[in-house]
Parts: C-alpha cells; structure tokens; sequence
C-alpha cells in the first residue's frame, strides 16, 4: 500500500516501514534531532525552534519522545533565556552515566547537559555566548565533550572548549582554545586508534580522553587534546569541509569538501599525511550527508538519484541507484535527489531519503563474514516509502531499538518529523489456515485448500500473530487482541472480537484455549480476557526469550519451545493442565556471544531447530558519540542447528558453503525427522543462483543432518517471498506479491471480482518424488518418505523393503526421479525394472559398466525419465560437454550445441557441425548444410554426394570452381573421366595437381611424351611408375628402365636390364635396389664372368662370405683389402681368421691384428703387435682384452694376463698412459704409475696418486715432483709434503726437508727460511723410527740447525753488538763441522763487509788471506771492487782468482740423483 516501506526480513516475511507523525509537534519548526544509545528505553530528542511573532513569543525547547512516538513523561527542556532555541542535539555514550546525558547546544551560546536520571539541567554560557552552539561531540572513551560555536571572522575566532562531566552530570571546562584558522567550527571527530595507554594507577583514575579533529567552513583542520594542547596540522584543504568522518579500522580521517573533492589523510603520530584525493560526481546541490554503511563503506548523499559509497581504504567506489529499487517510479522516486543517508551498524541497514520525499532501505545480506566482494549485490534494496504529500527529506537517523528509524522534512516553510517504525509481517499456520499479516494494522487468515479468505482489522501496529484452529491472536507490543471467524465456506460472519487486554509481552503464542505470554525472563500462561493461570521461568544464564513455537498433535500432547537472547533453546510439555519441563536449557553455540532468531519444534518434541544469530565486535567507523569505539554487531550465521533431546546432542548444517542463507524452517507434523528450510543466495552466490531454494533434511539419530533435497520452486508467473510450511506431500509457499494481491482484493470489494485463484496468497507446491501423486494415501506417502530416507543414509534393503509392496508404476517413477537427485544409480536399476522401462535400465547398466562419475550416470537416467534440464545441469556440472552436446543435438538446439562445442567440446566441434549438416540436409536446406559440412571439414566428400544425390551437377560444378580445392578438383574430374570426358576430366586432374591420372589419361591416348614431360615436371613417383609400367608394354625398354628408376621400383629396373643383357647398366641399377635384389643381380654377373662387380655387389648385399670366395678363388686382392676394412664382429669369426692369415702372409700386420682382435684371436693379436711393433690404439687395447667370461678371458687369471701383455707392449711402444690404464686394470698401480712418471704429465700424476690411495705411488709421486721446479710452485711443493705425509715417508720427507734448507743456503744465501726448514726435517725425522741410522740424521741435523741459527744470530749482531758477531764468527769457523751446515765463505764475507765498512783494512785482508788459504774462492761472496780498494790501501796486488772445492765453501747446485733409478727400480716385467 502506497506510504510503507517493505522487504525480505531474515526470518519472517516482509518489514514495512509506515510513516508515523508525532501529532505534539505537528506545528513546531524541528531544527534538529538525536536518538539515545539505550535499546531497552529508546528516546528521540527532538530540538523545536521558537516562536516570534506579533501575537506570540516562545522559547525553544527540547522534547522527548519513545520509539512509539508518545512523549516521554511529558519531559520539556529549555533554558532559562526563555527565547533561545536549540540547535545542537548530542547524547552521552554508553559509558557515561549510561548514556543518560544529554548535550544541547542553542543559538544563544547556552550550552545544556539534562540529566536523565535526576530530569536535571545544568547550563554554561561563558564560553560561547552570544554566538550560536554549532558543534557538540562527545569523547568515544572518556567522560569528557567538546563543543563550538559558529561565530564569523569579524567577531574573533571561534572558541573550542572541552568539557566533563561530574557525577550528577553537570558539565564544567576543562580547556578552552580559539584556533583563528578555521573560522566556526562544524565538524569533529575523536582518533580512537593508536593512542598510547597511560598507565593506570588508581581504580578512581578516569579514562583518557582519546585526541580529536575539528574543522570549519575556513577548510583548515587542527589537532586538540584535553591537556591544553592545540595545533594546526592541515592550513587549507582548498574548499569548506562539508563533512568530516573517522575509520577506526584503518585510521584515516576522511573530510568532504565542498569543491566536490573527497580527501583521505593517514593519522601517523597525530600528523595527518595525505593519501587520497578524489573528485567525486555531484549533482545540483552537492553534497548533502555522509555516514559509514559498513567497515571502510563511505556512504554519500550527493544531491542525485543515487547512493554513492566510496571504499576508503582501496579508493574505490560503487552505487546503489534508486532506478533499481522496486516500485521507486510509482513514487516518483526514480529520478529524486538524495539529500540524506543513515546506517543502522547493528542491523546492517542503510537509509537514503530524497527532496521529493521518498525514502529507501537496503539490507545487507552477507552471510558471516559480512560485506562480500561483490559491493553492489551485497545490498538488497526494500520497496521505497513516500513521506507524505509536499514533504522534502533533510535528515535521516537509525535509533537504538529494534526497526527505529527518524526523518526530519520541509513541508513549504515549515519542518517537521516523522517517525519510520518497522513492522516484520507475521507468517504461519495452523492446520488448514494460515494466517498472514498485510499491514501494520490488517492481517488476513486463508484456508489452505479452498483458498477462503477473512480479514482481521485493528487499531493498533501489529507486531506478531498466532493462530491455532479458529482462534487467531494479534499482538503489538502494548496490547493483545484475540479473534474467533467461522471455518465454514464461504463464512457469512467477519471475525469476531473474543478478548483484548494490555500487555507488554513479545512474542506471544497459542494453543487450545490459553496464550503464552512472553515477559521478561517468564512465560505466563493466560486466558483469552487475559487472567494469568501460570509461568515457567527461565534462569539468568538462559536470558529471556527470543522466539516461541507450539507444536503437537490431538492426544498425543503438546510441546512449547523457546528460544533465548544467550543462545539456549528449552520445552515444556503443555498438554497438562500445569506446564511440565519437556528439555532443559541447552545453549547451541558454545563460543561467543548468540541469541536465538527463529525456533520450530516437532509434534513429538523430539528434536528442536533453530536459527541463530551470532555477535561479532569490529571497529566502529561511525559516529563514536553512538557507543564505544568497538561496537558489537549481530550476524545471522548460516548454520541450521537441530537439537536431538534423546541423545543431547545437537547437528549442524551449514549453508555457507553453497552461498546461501536460511531464512526459515518447518517440521513436518507427521514425518517428525523430515526438516523444510527456506534459503536465499548470499552476496557472494553465482549470479544465476535461485532466488528461493527448499532444502529438504533428515535429522537422521547417528548421522547427524542429511539433506535430502533441494528444490527451487518454479512456477508460471509467479514468485514466492518464502516457506510457509511443510505438511507432506506438499509445501505451502507464501507469493511474493501478496501486498499487490491485498490491494486486488480492495478493489474487488469496490466491485472488480477477479478469480479467487488469482487472489491466493499461498500456494502449495509438492515435493519432488509426489509428483502427479496429488491424493496419495497416508501409507504411500509414508513408504515414499521412508524410502527416501534409507536412500540418503545408504541402506538400500531397508530402502527396498519399505516400497516393496507399491505396484503403481507411477510411484516408482516418482522414486527415480528422486534417484536422480541422490544420484543413487543402483536404486535406479531397480525402479526402472518395476517401471518396465527396459531401455533406461540397459542403459544405466551400460553407464555403470563404464564406471562412469555418478553424477553423469544421474544425467543418463534424468534423459530415459525426461527430464532433459537436469541432465544437462548434471552434465554440465560433472564436466562432460559432450553428452551435454549430445543432448542438445538430440533436441534441436543446434545452436546452443555449437556454441558449447566451440567454447568447451572442441573435440567435437567438427563432428556437431557434420551432424547439424546432416540435419539440414535431411531438411533440404542445402546451402546451410554446405557452410556446415565445411566447418565440420567433410565438405570434399560430403558436398559433392549431397548435390549428386539432389541431382544438381551443374550447382555441384560451380561449387567446385568456386571453391578451387585440389579434393573437390579430383572428384569432378573422376566424375567427367567416368562419363567419357577425357579432356575435361584431364583438365580438372591437372588443377587438381593428381599427376598420376594425368599421365594415365595421357598414356590411355599414347601420349607419352607428353606423359614423360608430366613426370619430370612433378617427379611424382606413382605417375613415373605408370609411366614405366606403359613403355615396358610398348617395348621402350631403356624408357621404361629409366621411368622405374624414378619411380624408386629398382627392382623393376633389374629385372628389364637382366632380361635385356644390360650389364654396363646392371651394377648401378643393382646399388640402388634392396639387398635381394641387389644379390640375385651379383648372381647374374659372376655367371657371366664379371667377378669384380659381382663381389661388390655380394659385399654390399651383406653376403660377405661369398664375396670373399670369389675374392680368394679369382685373386681379387685390392677387392679383398677393400671387403676387410668394412668387416666386423658380426662377420663369421672363421671367415675373419682366414683373412687375417691372408694379410699375415702378405706382411700386412697392422690389418691382420685388426682382424684377429675381431675374431678373438686376442694372443695372436698381441704376438703380433709385440713382434711386428704394431701400435696399440685405445679402440684396438679394448677389443684386445674382452669381457670377463668371453674367449680368451675365461677367467679373472687369464684377462688379467691379457692386460698385462698389452700394458707392457703399450710401455714398449712409449703409449705410457695406455700402458697405465691397462696396468691400472690389471690391478698393478705401481707399475701404472711408473709408466704414468715416464710420461712426464705432471697433472695426471698428481691424480693419479690422490685416487689411487697407496703408500708406494704416494712415495714414487712425491719423488718425481722434486725433481720439479717446485722452489717457484707452491702448489708442487704441498703434493709434494702431502704426499709424503700420505705415505709415511717420513724419512724421506725430512731429507726433501734438508735439501729445500741447503737450496736456501746456496741459491738464495737465506739463513733464516733454512733454519725454518732444517727445523722440519728434524721434526719429520723424529716420526721416522724404524730408520736404520735415525739417531746419528737427528745428531746431523741438530748440529746443522746450531751453526745455521748461529750464524743467523751473529748477522743479527751487526749493528747492536759487532765484536760478539766478530767473535761468534770466529767460533763457527773453529767448529770442525761447520762446513756442512753453512759456507764458510759467508762467514768470512760478513766480517770483511764490517771491517771494510770500519776502514779497518788490514783486519779485512787477514781474512781474504784466510779464505785463500782455505782455498775459497772470492768472487761468490766478496765484491771485486771492495777487494780491491782493501788491497790497495794495504800496498799489496789484488789475489788471483783460482779453483776451489766444496770443502772450501764453493756453492754447488743440490739434488737427487737416484731420481731416475727410482722410477726404474721394480720394472722387473721387462
């Protein structure tokens, strides 16, 4: 009806939303209003400007109102300046005084704060006044509030003040600022994020005042604190702010400006840093309104027909446009301007109004994990409401209650408010009646069956409605009415009045003759006049009840289920005349916080389910003053719960997972196990899914909830709101233009009739497996619910026994049906059988032999049962395209089988094209089979059949000419050959390029030049071969030879040269052909005598042995050498032999050991190599020393022999690392090492010695590499200590120790790095203790490593103390065995460089004498020059040089000269 709001409600039927005016202040001017933040006493303040005129003057005041519009206690707030009005409305948060303090601020600067609880004001008006209040925000954590005035520029800056409040809420200044850059203050918010805790350290100590933002219309913004604390953190945003808001969640504070620019800043540190700027779509008026719809959800009222909301923290957008909401143009809404949003946080509503007075509701419908990805479809718009005639929208606000929702307009030059109250339609039923609420004051009561309506009228706003036979019971809240209307039909009576009293109970239920009243934590049992009989109570853990429902059946009892605000569900047994408790409470949601939405109880009070809502907490990111910065929302889960008394234990099924959200649930009365639920698609469901579903459930004892059924009703024009009931075999679903028919309904009662049909509001849908069963009997209709719940458990004998006496061939087609759905392909075989549907059972049995997926076995029988949709559904979702293919091509939607093919039955693609070819062929409608047979690329054959068998030659030649395709070309010129058209046929041959029938027709008309022209022009083999084949029955035998040799026929082409003589042509003909041929032709030719060929051709043919007969027969020697060096292992080895002797004779060693070495003579072979030198390669050392367990390796003993043999020929023959290789693999190292140092590959042997890891190869290693430059090779000297270290040698490694110390002595003159290494050797030599004569090394060394450190100690003396170096000197000379640690010489040189350098020449030359006398040559040690001045200062000739000996000091080059008896030594193999 035209003035209400209506739509989908979570688990009832419609809300409607009715303009409600608030008569106290129908001729006041409202300049504002503000809700409370307490659900249980909701209030609306409501600001109402003065009045001043000629006739009267009065005062503004403030008035509060309940959420049913009466004023409260007749509460009137004003200040004590009589003629100020209010302009400012905020109330307290929760946590301050309970949110029972409310801030007015007025136009004379008075700031207010009224005390609830004490119905007190307190007033302040030092620090606005005179200057209008025109900001008040309260702090979201802390008992404090700031507020601001208006004041322009010319009268000062604006000043700010934060207030608190004492313990009887009386407001009094904390600190006061007057930021000059932002000019009247409008807006402000309060960070709640990343503020830093204090530490508390008294109970009594009060919350910290989280810091807040204020801005003006100057566009500038400043940071405040209630420590005194006041900044400038953004000089000038460019434009007015219009709007400023806060997101907690990702701490961005959000300003509106109004150049039509939306400004993000991140609030690091209290320092805004910008992050977004957008430029947003305005219309006419620009911006109007803003609040959050959701976390991070910006919605905007921007003067257009739209709602803009803008995803802060992506920056990205979405609209809710008023086109799409229904019926928005029958109010002329379509096309209005929004001027005002509102969002209900807790309820997850959202409100837009517009100037021309049409307001909008949209409902978000998330699942549990709220708003979902897909923005838009997340909110599902509610029909629009017109605010009344003339009246233009200004603001819109959400209370705290249940469905409160205000709107302020302008009606002329007045404003006003109304009141938008929601009213959740009542659904239910009872017996043959249901009862539906129309309105907030009808509702209408309709027979199931007949379709007979009556109407029930009342004064009050209807908010709930029971029926119970006759009796049908109205409840607002306030008061309770009770009807009684007559059963007959048609009634001639309206319903009657039986009672009516006040009551403040919510919800309320019947049954028999007593209502159960809902009242705080109680239900009280009462009559219909409204005497309380009695109670049952609920504990404070259980909460107070949510949701009732009664079910039961006639003397079997009655059972009354309740549903509570803390999640617990509870029944008593009714049926006495005391209530009984039937369940105890028990809570369903272990976790969390959750509240009972909706209950529904089995006739035996066996099992209970319910839908639940559950609380989750989130950072708010509206308007703070409205409740603690974390606000608590409800969520509707998508779990159905069921609750099973006899085994305590409660079963879920959860929705989500198929996107969908239960909406309501039924029991069916006699099938007390059997569960209807009602869903609608969530926002985040395929956009085709169906808009109502019914799942069908088991509540099953062990197997928790198992569905049995999904079925979306699917009826000719009509659409359903939602499940009425469940009473089998049939559902009751309410329509969903059921307001629409009430209006039908008025105008038939002005006289319009139409069909009572038509005018239904319920309509009953049967199950699934009933149909075509409308009047099945009880045990019918048992078995087939029986049936079907053995199916879904799997237990198919219990399934089979309980329709084992069912003989209508209808109701087990009814039960196939319904195996289609549970995909239980086995019950399937049995139902067809007692169907006789013999086809359907041959081919499920087929599609079980193939294994295959059930899904496309449920597709194959849904086709034998006709029910071709749900075959493709199921084909379709179990991925075979191709039988969905194949379904579409046997109903003639070739079109949609194409396109399926094309998109995802590629491999099919050609063949549907092929069969819709077919299909329009069989049509006659040639043309399109022709585009189709090419598509399906048959058209080469398929084409030219279908115009021959048309009898359309000459449509069939152009088709041919004009497609130039070689194919087509061929046929037609197979079809002009066969009607004797040579030369046409011969013409298309030739477009088509088939050479081989052009030259067929050419050589049918002795054409064979022309013929011969073809083939060498095409080189096409099979032409050539006709060819040949045409000048052989003509005689041209030379041609035909030719002709066979290009077509690859070699063998035709030996055989005409044998029979023709033509030997010169034979061999070279034979070549070319394959080895049979190529034999038989050697054969021809060594009977004519032409053994050279002929063994050639033998050779080639692989019929060596007869080659080589002819070769020692005829003395075909150079024929002979050339067959031995293609001969291999696979030749006979006696055959080898024999030509191996051949080459031996003729002194050809080197091919007869390669022959030998084939044939596995390997001991001859190596004679050979070892006599006659024949050198050894890597191929021939391999072949000469087989496998262990071949011939002449029998044995580990004989190959190892072997080995030895060709290591000592390679070691011969200078091949030393062959040599080591095979020594190696006789398992001699040794000797491969010493045939590895001959070879002088220093790298070799250095690897050679690491892999080999043995003591010998070690020592003959670290031998060799002395004898290398390893004094200016760090690396050869490492081996060469490794090595030795490696193989003990310790003795050795001290002598290599020894050598390196006189290297340095009498090459490098370097004491020191020869005391270092006489130090080494003397370490090693300490290792080495068996050592023969160690004792007297170690003495030898001792000594050495004296007279070496005390000539490097006299040296040292030189500078610091030159008589104890001259003594020193003089000692190591007297030293008998000093010669064999130093040179003497460089003793004698050290004193005579210091004396000379003393002048002192005549010591100097004593020396030189001295070192003559010892027969020391000078030149090594002494300068020439330096010898000379000495003599010369001492009057005597320089001496002369002359021979010296090593005892006298000569340096000598050191060394090893055993080195190469050593890697001689142990050849004893030689």
């Amino acid at each position: 009806p035209p003035g209400t709001l209506c739509g989908l409600h979570p688990m009832s039927g419609p809300s409607i939303f009715t303009p409600q005016p608030i008569p106290v202040i129908a001729n006041r001017k409202v300049t504002g209003f503000a809700w409370n933040t307490d659900a249980q006493q909701p209030l609306l303040a409501v600001a109402l400007q003065g009045v001043r005129s000629a006739h009267r003057t009065e005062g503004g005041s403030v008035l509060l109102f309940r959420g049913d519009g009466d004023h409260f206690e007749d509460v009137v707030i004003r200040t004590r300046d009589a003629a100020a009005s209010p302009l400012k409305l905020a109330w307290a948060p929760a946590h301050v005084h309970n949110g029972g303090l409310l801030a007015v601020g007025w136009d004379d600067g008075t700031l207010l704060v009224w005390s609830l609880k004490d119905r007190l004001s307190g007033e302040e008006q030092e620090q606005h006044a005179p200057h209008a209040v025109t900001l008040i925000e309260w702090s979201p954590e802390a008992e404090r509030f700031i507020s601001g005035d208006g004041r322009q520029p010319e009268a000062g800056p604006a000043n700010l003040s934060v207030w608190k409040v004492d313990s009887r809420g009386r407001p009094s200044t904390v600190c006061s600022y007057k930021p000059a850059s932002l000019g009247g203050l409008s807006h402000a918010i309060s960070r709640t994020a990343g503020k830093v805790k204090k530490l508390v350290t008294s109970v009594f100590a009060a919350p910290d005042c989280p810091p807040f933002y204020v801005a003006g219309p100057a566009g500038a913004v400043c940071h405040a604190t209630d420590t005194g604390q006041c900044n400038e953190v953004i000089a000038d945003l460019g434009a007015p702010v219009l709007a400023m808001l806060y997101d907690g969640g990702s701490d961005l504070l959000v300003c509106m400006l109004a150049n039509s620019f939306l400004c993000t800043f991140k609030l690091a540190n209290n320092k805004p840093t910008p992050k977004t700027k957008v430029k947003l779509a305005m219309g006419k008026g620009g911006l109007q309104g803003a609040s959050w719809a959701a976390p991070g959800h910006l919605a905007l009222a921007c003067s257009d027909s739209l709602v803009r909301l803008h995803i802060v923290p992506e920056g990205d957008h979405y609209n809710l446009l008023l086109a799409d909401v229904p019926g928005a143009a029958a109010l002329g809404g379509e096309t209005g301007s929004v001027v005002a949003v509102s969002h209900d946080p807790l309820r997850g509503s959202l409100a837009a109004a517009t100037r021309e007075g049409v307001a909008v509701v949209w409902r978000l419908i998330g699942g549990e994990g709220g708003m979902m990805e897909e923005a838009e479809r997340a909110w599902a718009p509610l029909a629009p409401v017109a605010l009344g005639k003339d009246r233009s929208a200004t603001a819109l606000g959400f209370g705290p209650g249940e469905g409160l929702l205000a709107c302020q307009y302008t009606s002329g030059d007045r404003s006003g408010l109304c009141l938008l109250p929601e009213t959740k339609l009542t659904r239910t039923h009872h017996g043959d009646w249901a009862l539906l609420q129309t309105s907030a004051h009808t509702a209408r009561v309709e027979h199931l069956s007949s379709g007979a309506t009556r109407l029930l009228q009342t004064k009050m706003r209807v908010l709930g409605g029971a029926l119970y036979g006759n009796v049908a019971v109205l409840w607002s809240g306030a008061r309770i009415e009770v009807y009684e209307f007559d059963e007959s039909d048609p009634s001639p009576d309206e319903p009657r009045l039986l009672g009516e009293f006040d009551s403040a109970a919510h919800p309320v239920a019947l049954w028999d003759d007593k209502l159960f009243l809902c009242v705080g934590d109680r239900i009280e049992l009462s009559n219909f006049a409204g005497s309380i009989e009695g109670s049952v109570g609920l504990s404070d853990a259980e909460g107070q009840p949510t949701c009732v429902h009664i079910a039961g059946r006639a003397r079997r009892g009655a059972y009354l289920a309740v549903g509570t605000s803390t999640g617990f569900v509870k029944a008593w047994e009714i049926s006495r005349t005391e209530a009984r408790q039937h369940v105890s409470g028990r809570q369903l949601v272990a976790s969390g916080p959750a509240r009972i939405t909706s209950i529904a109880i089995t006739t035996d009070g066996a099992r209970m389910s319910a839908l639940l809502e559950t609380q989750h907490t989130h950072k708010s990111a509206g308007n703070p003053a409205a409740g603690s910065a974390s606000r608590a929302s409800w969520v509707r889960s998508q779990g159905l719960r069921v609750y099973v008394a006899e085994t305590d234990a409660v079963q879920v099924h959860d929705f989500g997972a198929s996107h969908r959200m239960p909406q309501s649930h039924h029991w069916d009365p006699v099938e007390t196990m059997l569960l209807a639920v009602d869903t609608r698609p969530t926002a985040s469901a395929p956009s085709r899914s169906a808009p109502l579903e019914v799942t069908t459930l088991f509540s099953t004892p062990d197997g928790g909830l198992k569905v049995r059924d999904s079925l979306a009703p699917d009826v000719p024009d009509a659409t359903f709101e939602g499940l009425l009931g469940l009473t089998v075999p049939r559902f009751h679903l309410v329509r969903a233009d059921s307001l629409e028919v009430v209006a039908h309904e008025s105008e038939e009662r002005a006289g319009h009739k139409k069909a009572a049909e038509e005018a239904r509001l319920v309509h009953a849908l049967l199950l699934r497996e009933f149909d075509g069963m409308e009047d099945v009997d009880a045990a019918t209709s048992h078995a087939l619910i029986s049936f079907s719940y053995h199916l879904v458990l799997g237990q198919m004998d219990e399934a089979h026994r309980a329709v084992r006496n069912i003989k209508a061939a209808s109701v087990w087609e009814n039960m196939a049906s319904m195996c289609v759905q549970t995909r239980r392909i086995d019950v399937a075989e049995v139902c067809l059988g007692n169907m006789g549907h013999a086809r359907g059972a041959r081919a499920i049995r087929e599609a079980i032999g193939l294994r295959s997926d059930p899904e496309v076995c449920a597709g194959i029988l849904a086709v034998q049962l006709g029910q071709l949709g749900q075959a493709a559904e199921m084909y379709e979702s179990s991925g075979r395209h191709d039988l969905l293919n194949e379904l579409r091509q046997a109903k003639g939607e070739w079109g949609a089988a194409i396109a399926l093919a094309e998109e995802k039955d590629r491999i099919h693609l050609r063949s549907t094209h092929y069969s819709y070819a077919r299909a329009l062929e069989a049509e006659g409608k040639l043309e399109e089979a022709i585009e189709h047979y090419e598509k399906a690329g048959a058209h080469r054959t398929e084409v030219p059949r279908m115009l021959f068998d048309a009898e359309q030659t000459s449509k069939l030649q152009e088709y041919v000419d004009r497609k130039d395709d070689a194919a087509l070309s061929k046929w037609w010129a197979q079809y002009c050959e066969s009607n004797g058209a040579f030369d046409k046929a011969l013409d298309y041959y030739q477009h088509a390029k088939d050479h081989l029938a052009t030259v067929r027709i050419l050589c049918f008309h002795n054409k064979l030049e022309a013929a011969a022209e073809v083939v060498a022009q095409s080189s096409d083999a099979a032409a050539a071969y006709h060819l040949a084949k045409a000048c052989e029955e003509r005689g041209q035998v030379k041609e035909a030879v030719q002709f066979f040799q290009r077509a690859g026929r070699s063998n035709h082409a030996v055989r005409l040269a044998k029979e023709h003589g033509m030997a010169s042509e034979l061999r070279l003909l034979a070549q070319q052909a394959p080895p049979k041929v190529m034999a038989e032709a050697a054969e021809h030719l060594e009977q004519r005598g032409m053994f050279d060929q002929a063994i050639q051709l033998y050779s080639q043919s692989g019929n060596m042995s007869r080659a080589l007969d002819l070769c020692f027969k005829h003395n075909q020697f150079e024929a002979l050498r050339e067959i031995a060096d293609h001969l291999s292992a696979d030749a006979d080895p006696a055959l080898l032999r024999k030509v191996g002797d051949f080459f031996l004779e003729h002194g050809q060693f080197d091919k007869a050991v390669r022959l030998f070495s084939i044939a596995g003579e390997t001991k001859r072979a190596i004679e050979l190599c070892t006599v006659h030198n024949v050198p050894i390669s890597e191929e021939l050392a391999e072949r000469l020393c087989p496998e262990l367990g071949q011939r002449g390796a029998e044995t580990e003993g004989a190959r190892q022999a072997l080995l030895l043999q060709i290591a000592k020929c390679c070691k011969r023959q200078g091949n030393y690392h062959l040599a080591c290789k095979k020594y190696t693999q006789a398992g001699d190292k040794v000797k491969g090492m010493r045939c590895l140092l001959k070879s002088g590959d220093t790298d070799k042997i250095v690897f050679f010695a690491g892999v080999s890891r043995a003591r010998e190869i070690y020592i003959l290693a670290a031998n060799y590499l002395q004898n290398l430059d390893w004094h200016s090779d760090a690396e050869i000297l490492k081996n060469i200590v490794a090595f030795y270290n490696k193989g003990k040698a310790f003795e050795s490694l001290s002598a290599f120790y020894d050598m390196c110390a006189q290297v340095e002595i009498d090459e490098y003159r370097d004491y020191e790095k020869a005391a270092s290494a006489l130090n080494e050797a003397l370490t090693h030599m300490g290792k080495a203790r068996n050592a023969p004569d160690g004792a007297a090394r170690m003495a030898a060394l001792q000594s050495k490593i004296a007279h070496v450190t005390g000539f490097v100690a006299a040296r040292k003396m030189v500078k610091s103390n030159p008589d104890e170096m001259i003594r020193r000197c003089h000692a190591l000379l007297g030293e008998p065995d000093c010669e064999e640690a130093i040179r003497v010489g460089d003793v004698f040189a050290l004193m005579i460089e210091w004396f000379y350098s003393q002048q002192e020449f005549a010591r100097a030359h004593a020396l030189i004498e001295q070192m003559r006398d010892r027969s020391i040559l000078l030149s090594p040690y002494l300068d020439s020059e330096m010898i000379q001045e000495i003599c010369a200062a001492m009057g005597v000739p320089p001496p002369p040089e002359g021979p010296s000996q090593r005892g006298g000091g000569q340096p000598e080059p050191g060394g090893h000269d055993d080195m190469d008896e050593c890697i001689e030594g142990g050849d004893d193999d030689e």
